[in-house]
């Protein structure tokens, strides 16, 4: 899906990437597909849903913190320009 959307590139932390050319994930836990207001005039904050945020935040941050602080840098990023 990301391709078909060209997420990374539409996303806020792209221009983290082409400044300091490390990877700069964005995390999406819907689908875009059947998400109606996915960047629509519509998509107000009353469309979040908080709960599953936090869950999903809290589930990630170990893998998170794993990969920012390992030594190698075994992440690189693919296809970015």
């Amino acid at each position: 899906m990301q391709k078909k959307y060209n997420l990374f590139r539409q996303s806020d932390n792209y221009a983290f990437y082409k400044e300091f050319k490390l990877p700069c994930h964005t995390v999406s836990s819907c689908d875009l597909s059947n998400y109606d207001y996915y960047h629509h005039a519509d998509d107000e904050i009353d469309k979040l849903d908080y709960e599953h945020m936090a869950s999903l935040i809290n589930a990630v941050i170990p893998a998170i913190e794993t990969m920012s602080n390992t030594e190698t840098k075994e992440i690189i990023m693919y296809e970015a320009d």
